[in-house]
Parts: structure tokens; C-alpha cells; sequence
């Protein structure tokens, strides 16, 4: 054998070797990510959140529950690692509060984590759902989703929509069971929970025997529909029968609920009341706008991308957190005048 056959020997040799180690490193790397991420659904799994709340993480699971149980679902569709701060701020605050655990029962609660094993079943479910993880939604028995809640979801909220789902649960049990006269509850109980289209909500009123009870309930919330959603489109708009309007609104009793996002009705009201001059009603919408403020400022940090960005937003949200708190004291300092 020549030298160049020995050379053109050893050099196959020798990628074939390599061929082999750059494989076996491939394995072992994919093993290691594998083992990774399943270290990391099982970490999640031990929340103190998760283990409260009995939620469910298997979809089918999720699914067989409900339909045995006539109930709806309350999904929570998140990440095993790198989980927004929106995300980690409803896990530690809202899924962990007494009043949320105390109707937990209400619904089938499941929560979607998504581990990045290919071979894990439903694994890019949101995706093939028509939903945009991290997010909440109200699903039916069948995995069908009626209603997105997230990045609006508040705790009154959260705990509205919990317990219109009892109320779902019973209407449903009792149609099942033959009952009658049970079409106007049913219909307030989706109206709750905004499972309605509100442009033919006034159409449908007309053809549903409702008690007097149902039909007020119905009127104010679609009161409250058509109030916030003028105000979405009018958003820079801020007229003074506007706030008037949600001042009465407030005062009468009504609250944004489950049906729509609170996303204008806040800041109005404290508009109002510091016109008016409501010590207690600011009060009351201060409070509120305090939380969502910090809420949409943790979501922005939350989206940066490039260095340094952090420190500049942190910097404003202190700019209009205190510019908030000045506004209260003001109002303190004039109502002891």
C-alpha cells in the first residue's frame, strides 16, 4: 500500500471517528436538554400556586373533568421557564389569594404549561387554539375557547368570572335535569360571563321571558358595555358629561365586570371624583389605577429588549407612580381645608 492510499485510509479513518463523536456529543446534548426541561415541568408542578389551587395539566384530564362535572374551564395557558412578569405577577398574587382558592371549585382549573418536548401531547396547544400564550380564557367542556381574559384579568374580575361559572354549572344541571323557565338565567349567566354578542343582546331581551330581576341585571350591564366601549373609541375624548356619566355609574353601585375589560372606567372616575371633589370615591379609584399602573409597567419592562431600557422605564414608571401618589395628597390636603 502507497503512502497516499495509507494517508486516504487513516484520513477516512479519522472522519468516521469524528463522524461518530459529533453524533454521540448531539445525543448527549439532546438528552441533557430533555432531561433539562423535564427538571424544569417538574420544578413547576411544586408551586406552592399549582398545589393550592388542584389545577389540572393534562388536557384530556382537563376535558373528562368537565364534561363528568357540567362545568366550565378556567385555563391558564404559560411556560415552565422564562415566564413573563404579567405571568408571574397573577401567579403569585391572584392564583395564591383566599378568595380565588375559595371558589376553586367553581371550574375545571387547567394550566397549560409549555415544556418544549416535541413529544409531550398538546404540547403547542394554545397555537392550535387560535390563543397567544401567556394568556387566560373561560373553555368549554369541549376545549372550545369562549372568552380571553387576558391582559385585562384583575382580581374582581377574576373573581366575577369564577362565580358566573358556578351559576353556569347549576343552569346547566338544572336544564339537563328537564326544569323549565330557566332561559332568562341562562342568558344573564352568559351575559356575566361575556359569552354574548352585545350588539344583538337588546334584540334577544325582547324574545326572553325575564324577570324583573334578570332584566335590570342585563340592562346595567349592557349599560356598562356601551359606556367602556364608547370610551375605547374615544379614548383621548375626556368630556366632562363622560366622567359625570361614570360617576353615576359608580355611585349606583355598578362596577366594570367580567363582560369587559376595566380598561377606561378607572381613570374617569378618578378624573371625576377629584372634580367633584369625592375624597372617598378617589380614594376608591385611586387604588385601583395604582394597581393596573404598576401592572402595565411590569408588562412594558417585561417586553424590553436591549440593554440599558430597564433602568429608564423603571425611572418613569417612578416619574408617574409619584405624580399618582402627589395627585391623592393633593386631594387629602384640600378636603382638610
Amino acid at each position: 500500500m502507497t503512502s497516499n492510499s495509507m494517508r486516504l485510509v487513516t484520513t477516512s479513518l479519522l472522519l468516521m471517528v469524528s463522524a461518530h463523536a459529533v453524533q454521540a456529543q448531539n445525543r448527549n446534548q439532546e438528552m441533557f436538554r430533555r432531561n433539562h426541561l423535564v427538571m424544569l415541568f417538574e420544578q413547576w408542578k411544586l408551586q406552592p400556586w399549582v398545589k393550592s389551587g388542584g389545577w389540572i395539566y393534562e388536557f384530556d384530564e382537563a376535558l373528562k373533568k368537565a364534561k363528568a362535572e357540567d362545568k366550565l374551564i378556567f385555563a391558564y395557558f404559560t411556560k415552565a421557564s422564562d415566564v413573563p412578569r404579567r405571568s408571574q405577577q397573577i401567579q403569585r398574587v391572584l392564583f395564591s389569594d383566599p378568595e380565588f382558592l375559595k371558589r376553586k371549585d367553581n371550574a375545571v382549573l387547567f394550566c397549560h404549561v409549555y415544556t418544549q418536548l416535541e413529544d409531550r401531547p398538546y404540547d403547542d396547544l394554545p397555537a392550535s387554539l387560535g390563543l397567544f400564550a401567556p394568556t387566560v380564557a373561560i373553555m368549554d367542556a369541549n376545549g372550545k375557547p369562549l372568552r380571553d381574559l387576558f391582559p385585562t384579568l384583575e382580581r374582581d374580575v377574576a373573581l366575577d368570572v369564577l362565580d358566573s361559572m358556578r351559576e353556569y354549572t347549576d343552569v346547566t344541571k338544572r336544564l339537563a335535569a328537564g326544569e323549565e323557565g330557566l332561559e332568562g338565567k341562562a342568558f344573564v349567566v352568559n351575559c356575566k360571563l361575556g359569552l354574548v354578542n352585545w350588539n344583538k343582546a337588546k334584540d334577544q331581551i325582547s324574545q326572553i321571558e325575564l324577570t324583573e330581576v334578570e332584566r335590570k341585571t342585563i340592562d346595567s350591564l349592557i349599560l356598562d358595555q356601551e359606556i367602556l366601549s364608547w370610551l375605547a373609541e374615544n379614548a383621548s375624548n375626556r368630556q366632562a358629561g363622560t366622567k359625570a356619566e361614570i360617576y353615576g355609574a359608580f355611585k349606583s353601585g355598578r362596577r366594570p365586570t367580567a363582560n369587559q375589560p376595566a380598561t377606561y372606567f378607572w381613570d374617569f372616575l378618578l378624573d371625576a371624583a377629584e372634580e367633584i371633589g369625592d375624597l372617598e370615591t378617589y380614594k376608591a379609584a385611586h387604588k385601583v389605577v395604582l394597581v393596573r399602573r404598576r401592572a402595565l409597567w411590569e408588562e412594558r419592562v417585561g417586553s424590553l429588549r436591549r440593554p440599558g431600557d430597564e433602568a429608564r422605564t423603571r425611572e418613569m414608571e417612578k416619574r408617574d407612580i409619584k405624580a399618582l401618589e402627589d395627585r391623592l395628597a393633593e386631594m387629602i390636603r384640600k378636603h382638610k381645608k
